[in-house]
C-alpha cells in the first residue's frame, strides 16, 4: 500500500474554550478548519509529517495550493457522481473526475515520492488513454443556446435547444422560419406542451441525450470499465495536502516576518523523558503582527508545577502562549520558531483564564472561573497541560492562594503538568511547604523569562510605585519613611 501522508489514529484533544483562550487563530486564522482534524500526540507522526513539509521549498506553495484545489474539484466530482442517475450528468461528473485525477497525479509527482511507480503508472496510462477514446467517441458543443420563439404579445410559443456553429445548414422550425447559422440539436417543443417535460432542465438534458445517445452510451462503457473506489482512495489520499500547504503558508509569513525555524524535536510518551526544553522561542503571534519579540528559553519535566511571576505586562502569558501556540504547530507537524524545540506532545490541552463578568448568564468571574476550572481538571491526567492563567483574582488572595494550591496539589497527584501564571506569588513557599516541587520563572524587566524563586514583590506594590504612590514619595521624613517600609517588608515575609 502506498504510504499514507498522514495517521489520524492519534488525535490531541483541544477544546474551543483553549483554542480561544491561547489566541491560536489569532494567531493564523486559517488553521481553523484543520487544526482538530490533524493535531497529533503521536512523536513518529510529528517527525514524518515535519520531514515533508522541511522538504517542500516556499517555491512549492503554488504547486501544493494547486493539488489542494484539484483534489477538491475530484472529490466533488466523485460525490456528485453517486447522486446523478441520467446518462447524461454520469458522463459529465465521471469525464471532470478522470481528468481531476490525471491533473492530481501529474502535480503530485513534482512535489512527493509516489510508492507502486508501476501500479500507479499503469492505472493512470488506463485513465488517460480512456480520457482519449472518450473524447474521440463524443464531442460536446461550446456552446448550447436555448431558443425561444417569440409571439408579437410577447408570449413564449416554441423552444429548442441549438448550437451556433460558422458551418452550420439551414434549420426550419426552431424559430418558426428559417435562420442561417443555427443548427438543431433536437426536435423544437412547444410552450404548450411542456408540462409533459417536467423542469427546463429535465427537457434540455432528454434532448441532449437524443441527440447523442450512441455516442454518450459509447462514452459510459468506457469510463464505467475504471475502477471507481482507486478515484477515491486517491482522493483521500491526498486530503492531508490541505495541512502540509496550511504549514507551507505559515511557515513562509513567519519567515518573511524575520523569523527563525527549526524543526520540532518530539519525543515518545513511552520513552522515560517526558520534557519539554526550548531555546530562544518567539511568540508567533507576535512575530505575525511585527512587533518587537523576545527570545525565550523554557523547560520543564512532563508532571511538573510550574510558576510563572512577575510585574504587570511583563509578558507572563505570552511566555505562556508562545509556548503553547509553537508546541501546537509542532504537534500538527510544522517547524517552529526556536532555535530548537525539544518536547513531548500531550494529548490533551485545557486552560482557565481569568474570566469577565457574563451578563448573558448572570454569573460573576468568580463563578465562571470556577466553573471553568472543575471542567478542566474533571478531564486533566498525566497526559494533559493545564494552563492556568491568573484565575481567582477576582476573590480576597489568602483564599485564592488556599484553593489554587489546593487544586494544582491534586492535579499534579494525577501526574498533570500544570502551568500556573499568578501574581500569587505565596503560593509557591505554600506549596513547597507541602513538599511539592516547583519549577519557578520570573518575568524580568526585559520581557525575559529568568528561572529563578519569586522575588516576593506583589502587584499592587509595583503598580503603586509605577504611578508614585510610593513609601518615600508619601512620607516626607525619610526616616520614617525607611522604618515603615523595613516594617512591610517584614510583615510580607
Amino acid at each position: 500500500m502506498r504510504a499514507s501522508l498522514c495517521d489520524l489514529s492519534k488525535i490531541t484533544v483541544i477544546s474551543p474554550e483553549s483554542l480561544n483562550d491561547l489566541d491560536i487563530f489569532v494567531a493564523y486564522p486559517a488553521l481553523e478548519p484543520i487544526l482538530q482534524t490533524y493535531i497529533t500526540y503521536d512523536a513518529e507522526e510529528v517527525l514524518k509529517r515535519s520531514e515533508i513539509i522541511g522538504k517542500l521549498s516556499t517555491q512549492d506553495i503554488s504547486l501544493v495550493s494547486d493539488l489542494v484545489k484539484v483534489r477538491e474539484e475530484l472529490s466533488r466530482c466523485l460525490k456528485e457522481l453517486k447522486k446523478q442517475q441520467r446518462p447524461l450528468m454520469e458522463y459529465s461528473f465521471l469525464f471532470y473526475a478522470l481528468e481531476a485525477y490525471l491533473r492530481s497525479v501529474d502535480i503530485a509527482a513534482q512535489l512527493l515520492p509516489l510508492a507502486e511507480p508501476e501500479e500507479v503508472s499503469i492505472f493512470y496510462a488506463n485513465v488517460k488513454e480512456t480520457v482519449t477514446k472518450v473524447c474521440e467517441a463524443i464531442t460536446p458543443p461550446k456552446n448550447v443556446t436555448l431558443a425561444v420563439n417569440i409571439s408579437e404579445s410577447g408570449m413564449p410559443l416554441q423552444m429548442g435547444i441549438t448550437n451556433i456553429e460558422s458551418n452550420a445548414i439551414d434549420v426550419v422550425g426552431v424559430l418558426g422560419k428559417n435562420k442561417t447559422g443555427i443548427n438543431s440539436l433536437c426536435d423544437a417543443a412547444s410552450v404548450s406542451s411542456r408540462s409533459a417535460h417536467g423542469y427546463l432542465e429535465t427537457y434540455i438534458h432528454d434532448q441532449i441525450e437524443k441527440q447523442w445517445g450512441t455516442a454518450l452510451n459509447s462514452a459510459l462503457r468506457l469510463m464505467r470499465k475504471i475502477d471507481i473506489n482507486h478515484l477515491l482512495e486517491w482522493a483521500e489520499w491526498l486530503k492531508p495536502m490541505e495541512l502540509y500547504y496550511t504549514g507551507l503558508v505559515v511557515m513562509n509569513s513567519l519567515r518573511e516576518h524575520g523569523a527563525n525555524l527549526c524543526r520540532p524535536a518530539p519525543l515518545a510518551f513511552g520513552s522515560y523523558a517526558k520534557k519539554t526544553k526550548v531555546k530562544s522561542m518567539l511568540y508567533p503571534h507576535l512575530v505575525f503582527c511585527r512587533k518587537e519579540v523576545q527570545a525565550q528559553d523554557f523547560g520543564f519535566n512532563h508532571g511538573d508545577i510550574v510558576m510563572i511571576t512577575g510585574a504587570n505586562s511583563a509578558g507572563k502569558t505570552s511566555v505562556v502562549k508562545a509556548y503553547a501556540q509553537n508546541c501546537i504547530f509542532a504537534q500538527l507537524g510544522f517547524w517552529v520558531t526556536a532555535d530548537s524545540f525539544e518536547f513531548t506532545p500531550f494529548k490533551q490541552w485545557n486552560t482557565v483564564f481569568a474570566a469577565g463578568e457574563d451578563e448573558k448568564i448572570k454569573l460573576s468571574r468568580f463563578q465562571l472561573e470556577a466553573e471553568r476550572m472543575k471542567l478542566a481538571t474533571a478531564t486533566s491526567n498525566s497526559e494533559t497541560c493545564l494552563i492556568l492563567n491568573e484565575p481567582f483574582t477576582s476573590t480576597n488572595p489568602t483564599e485564592a492562594a488556599e484553593l489554587l494550591c489546593d487544586i494544582i496539589a491534586e492535579e499534579n497527584k494525577k501526574g498533570v503538568t500544570v502551568i500556573l501564571v499568578t501574581h500569587i506569588f505565596d503560593i509557591h513557599k505554600m506549596l513547597l511547604e507541602q513538599n511539592y516541587s516547583v519549577r519557578s520563572y520570573v518575568m524580568g524587566k526585559d520581557y525575559v523569562a529568568e528561572e529563578k524563586p519569586p522575588d516576593g514583590i506583589s502587584q499592587a506594590r509595583q503598580l503603586a510605585d509605577m504611578y508614585g504612590f510610593s513609601i518615600k514619595n508619601l512620607i516626607p521624613d525619610e526616616n520614617e519613611a525607611k522604618v515603615l517600609e523595613d516594617y512591610m517588608w517584614r510583615f510580607s515575609e
